[in-house]
Parts: structure tokens; C-alpha cells; sequence
């Protein structure tokens, strides 16, 4: 994963640095006002945009895990639980059912 990561950010840095200066101002501008509203500081960043994907990847990786040691039959808790109150997550599938489980968890 560290890996893919290092590759990964190498690959968007040189593509930030072949960009011309207007198409990579142009780009951000419309990126921090479609995705993030007035703060576009992952895409002008790009080794703070690595650094979330990086964390995405182990939340992801740390999620698969705890799944699998549930599918093996061991014992393990949630990475994240839904609100008591948050009403699409009510039905008890969510919770018993691993697919369903894995896919709330993967959102939330």
C-alpha cells in the first residue's frame, strides 16, 4: 500500500508540473468550488491529497480486516457504527448481514 501510495503521488505531481500554470490555476479554481467549496487546499497540495488517500487506503485496509476476522468467526467490533438515530441504517440487515455490514461501514 505504501507503495502504491509513493507511485501515486509521483504520478500526480508530475501531472501537476506538466499542467500549464492557467489549466492548473483553472483546475483547482473549479475543483475547490465544485468539491470543497472555498477550501481547495488538497488539490493545490498535492502531497496533502496523497496523505488523505493514504488514510483512506488504511481505513479501508483496517476495515477489510476487521471484516474478514468477523467472516473467520472471530470476534470483532465495528470500525464505525452508525448514529442510534441515523434512520437508513435502522433495519437490522445493516448489522447482521456481513455484505450489508461491510457496505455501511465502507460509507460511513
Amino acid at each position: 500500500m505504501s507503495d502504491i501510495a509513493e507511485r501515486s503521488q509521483r504520478i500526480v505531481a508530475d501531472w501537476l508540473k506538466r499542467l500549464p500554470r492557467e489549466e492548473h490555476e483553472r483546475r483547482s479554481f473549479e475543483h475547490r468550488h465544485r468539491v470543497h467549496g472555498n477550501d481547495g487546499a488538497l488539490m493545490t497540495n498535492p502531497a496533502r491529497l496523497m496523505q488523505a488517500q493514504l488514510g483512506l487506503w488504511q481505513d479501508y485496509m483496517s476495515l477489510w480486516q476487521k471484516h474478514r476476522a468477523s467472516h473467520d468467526g472471530m470476534e470483532s467490533e465495528p470500525v464505525i457504527d452508525s448514529a442510534s438515530t441515523d434512520r437508513r441504517f435502522k433495519d437490522a440487515a445493516w448489522k447482521d448481514n456481513e455484505v450489508f455490514d461491510f457496505i455501511k461501514q465502507s460509507y460511513l
